[in-house]
């Protein structure tokens, strides 16, 4: 449980070092997609697996596509709504791969699954609810990229599944997928005609940690944690991530709280909680798989 917990710490300053940056939502996400893959591919050359990257390249297409749309809105949310909302928002993914689960799979909800749907939509409303109309245009447009980070979140985590199951390599899987992804978000930044300037070093140290610390370390000390405990205790331990980004939002940024918004944050949390430990669907019970 270690490793899980530390990786969730570690992934918890992933939004914070996106708000450092100075830069736009498209070209972090590019760098931290960019700086991510580099370092695994390097530990795949470590590894003497360099060979294996190219096997999966085309295989890992479709969930480049959701990591891509994943990153490009959540980064846009934090710089909309601020760190903790949301890194909050997007891990709705718990109930959304609950409910993928009962409309697709045709899987029996229960009761548990209406409890976690009810809490987490009534935590969302009581958190953004009230900002809504105060908040502007800006503040709406960041909420919806939230909810939308959290769609695009749990298609990547079930195709994801799916391609490990084919590869039984998660780390080539992974490095392929971020790679892609890297050059997805390198297109948009393009497209936009946003630049790629990292102007000091506080933009270059923030990607460099983005990268390197949160998409490969954090995320390979997760993997490796997922495999020891109980689902139901990774579901819990995970939680650290948005409970850790919200009060470093309000540590590091200042970021005014209220007891209202408090309560929904707990409350989306439980709800969150409870999601997760619907069962997740296997890579065989996937369309396709």
């Amino acid at each position: 449980m270690g490793s899980l917990a530390l990786g969730a710490v570690v992934i918890s300053f992933a939004a914070v070092f996106v708000t450092t940056a100075g830069i736009s939502a498209d070209a972090s996400a590019f760098y931290r997609m960019l700086f991510g893959g580099v370092t695994m591919v390097g530990l795949l050359a470590a590894k003497g697996r360099l060979g294996t990257l190219k096997t999966v390249l085309p295989a890992s297409l479709t969930a480049a596509f959701f990591l891509t749309g994943d990153f490009l809105c959540w980064h846009r949310a934090i710089l909309a709504v601020g760190p903790g909302l949301a890194t909050m928002l997007g891990n709705l993914q718990a109930v959304f791969i609950a409910v993928f689960s009962v409309i697709i799979l045709g899987e029996r909800p229960g009761i548990r699954f209406g409890g976690a749907l009810i809490l987490a939509l009534g935590g969302v409303y009581l958190t953004v609810g009230p900002q809504w109309d105060l908040g502007g245009e800006a503040f709406q447009k960041g909420v919806l990229y939230g909810v939308a980070t959290g769609l695009f979140y749990a298609a990547y985590i079930l195709s994801l599944k799916r391609l490990v199951a084919r590869t039984g390599d998660a780390l080539a899987s992974v490095a392929a997928i971020t790679l892609w992804t890297a050059a997805a978000c390198g297109a948009a930044n393009l497209i936009g005609g946003g630049s790629f300037a990292l102007p000091d070093m506080a933009a270059w140290s923030s990607m460099l940690s983005l990268g390197i610390l949160c998409q490969c370390g954090g995320w390979l000390l997760i993997s490796r944690g997922l495999d020891s405990v109980r689902a139901s205790l990774a579901g819990l331990v995970l939680l650290l991530q948005p409970v850790l980004s919200f009060l470093w939002d309000i540590l590091f940024f200042g970021k005014p709280v209220n007891p209202v918004e408090l309560s929904g944050v707990a409350l989306a949390l439980c709800g969150i909680y409870l999601g997760s430990l619907q069962r997740q669907p296997k890579a065989r019970d996937l369309p396709g798989a």
